[in-house]
């Protein structure tokens, strides 16, 4: 489908007026939207940083995450298993500080980041 041309000109004659982000006058990595001469949104750079929201929930998803099934995993290894979950102490408990940290180090480093980073759309860091 062909687009209408007397609105591809009406956008190009407008688009120094439009707010930066629109304009392209942000540089591409920067957050920026793309505007297209057809005066249509694209989708969004996918370089642009993720919202620190999603920073923290994942974060924070992640953390209990491990931190449960690491810690259920590691108390039915070691027989630290009680009626309410699991309690560890001495080498069990510095075993899952241990997993706690790998899990983050290994994904984040090596998988282009954690499970529910993944799941929340948040770039991987790029080598």
């Amino acid at each position: 489908m062909e687009p209408d041309r007397a609105r591809i000109e009406s956008v190009k004659q407008t688009r120094g007026t439009l707010p930066g982000a629109l304009t392209g006058d942000i540089p591409p990595g920067q957050g920026s939207f793309e505007f297209m001469h057809t005066g249509e949104l694209t989708v969004a750079n996918p370089d642009a940083p993720a919202p620190v929201w999603k920073y923290v929930i994942a974060s924070i998803l992640d953390a209990f995450m491990v931190f449960f099934a690491g810690g259920y995993a590691i108390g039915w290894l070691t027989g630290n298993l009680t009626e309410e979950g699991f309690n560890l102490s001495g080498r069990p408990a510095i075993a899952l500080i241990v997993l706690i940290i790998g899990y983050f180090f290994i994904l984040n480093r090596y998988f282009g980041g954690t499970i529910w980073r993944r799941i929340f759309g948040i770039p991987g860091r790029r080598a």
